[in-house]
């Protein structure tokens, strides 16, 4: 059995469907109980007051999770962030009998995962910040100027091109999420990666030399965890499985050819399984 760290894509779905469990829940409660909704929204962007249902079966905003939320929102670089994302909200989840609280960002029209971290609101420290570091074209322009040049006088590089580095092609990008830039040197079947950053003084650093072929094996294999883990998320039977619950983790194990079994475990109890069959994208057997 393999627990598979969830893509950044498949983390946004799976929180995604975390949160329509829990809209779900609380309008069935609210319907059986004859109460109304009660949402409260402030005018500032984002600041989403959460329900929680309380042990009498009412709503009420959690001011927990809005600290929470207002205090990782608050962080420079995080509010430069969220400000080019207008209409953003905030949710918030306290890990258990801890002051540590979880905080995640969402587009408010698409759903789409913006980033998030986690605080500690006894001590009102930022734990941890999981947000893209945004880029201007210009920036862009001026960072692959000054990879050029440093590629072009750098000695690992200039070796690896050989006696005719003309024959070489080379693309350079940035990734936002790593904050890193990637230059892809290709040559007929040869090919390497190299990966590098710019320091705080301005310096670039070279981290690392790689094969981009088994870099593209190893997203291509996460990337059909997170299919199996998608096409399980559609089994029926799932939404009641999970209801109530908002700290399962998922595991996944490939069965052969495109069949792989999922669980859905939380606290050391298997909620639901599913086995699915992502080439022909069917769900074939589900279970406890």
């Amino acid at each position: 059995m393999h627990f598979t760290p969830m893509s950044r894509s498949a983390l946004a779905k799976c929180r995604s469907v975390q949160r329509k469990l829990l809209v779900a829940e609380l309008v069935l409660l609210l319907l059986l109980s004859g109460g109304l909704v009660a949402l409260a929204q402030s005018g500032e962007p984002g600041a989403v007051y959460l329900p929680v249902v309380s042990a009498q079966g009412q709503d009420e905003p959690s001011p927990e999770a809005q600290q929470a939320i207002d205090l990782l929102a608050a962080q420079e670089e995080v509010a430069a962030y969220l400000a080019n994302h207008p209409g953003w909200v905030g949710e918030a989840w306290p890990e258990e009998e801890s002051s540590v609280w979880y905080v995640d960002f969402y587009d408010g029209a698409t759903e789409e995962w913006l980033g998030g971290g986690s605080v500690d609101l006894a001590s009102q420290e930022i734990l941890g910040i999981s947000i893209p570091r945004e880029l201007t074209p210009e920036e862009i322009q001026a960072g692959k100027a000054e990879i050029e040049a440093f590629l072009a006088a750098d000695a690992a590089i200039q070796a690896r091109l050989g006696s005719y580095p003309r024959l070489w092609e080379h693309e350079i990008s940035y990734d936002p999420w790593e904050q890193r830039w990637e230059a892809w040197y290709y040559h007929g079947l040869d090919a390497f990666t190299v990966l590098l950053y710019f320091e705080e003084d301005g310096r670039i650093y070279l981290d690392n030399i790689v094969d981009p072929y088994v870099l593209e094996e190893a997203a291509a294999e996460q990337l059909r965890r997170d299919q199996a883990v998608e096409l399980a998320y559609e089994a029926e039977g799932i939404d009641d499985a999970l209801a109530g619950v908002d700290n399962w983790r998922t595991y996944v194990e490939h069965q052969g050819e495109g069949r792989w079994t999922v669980e859905f475990v939380a606290d050391g109890q298997l909620l639901f399984s599913a086995l699915v069959d992502i080439d022909a994208w069917n769900v074939m057997e589900v279970g406890p």
